[in-house]
């Protein structure tokens, strides 16, 4: 992440977002998602994506910004290649706080 700017007049915002990963097929929460999966995040997303306590979540978070703008930018980015990365593994992200028909 970023480093926030020392000037308390100064805005600056970062976000996190946490997806939960489905199979792409059926739409079933994943049960046990690739090692791989994660390591690819890492190499093309870096600090900005990390993995959950449970399996099947995958966060990502925005540098430090100073804008709403870019913070919005760069959620689009993340979003972006956290969907592609995960199609290579049959799965999806969606944003849920639970998902809707998983036990």
């Amino acid at each position: 992440m970023g480093k926030p700017r020392s000037d308390d007049n100064d805005f600056s915002l970062g976000i996190e977002e946490e997806y939960l990963l489905v199979y792409l097929e059926t739409g079933e929460l994943a049960t046990d998602p690739s090692r791989d999966l994660m390591l690819a995040c890492s190499r093309e997303l870096g600090q900005r994506v990390s993995p959950e306590l449970i399996q099947s979540q995958i966060e990502v978070g925005t540098d430090v910004c100073q804008t709403a703008g870019n913070s919005r930018r760069q959620l689009i980015e993340l979003r972006k290649k956290i969907a592609e990365i995960t199609g290579h593994y049959g799965l999806a992200p969606i944003a849920a706080s639970t998902h809707p028909f998983a036990r």
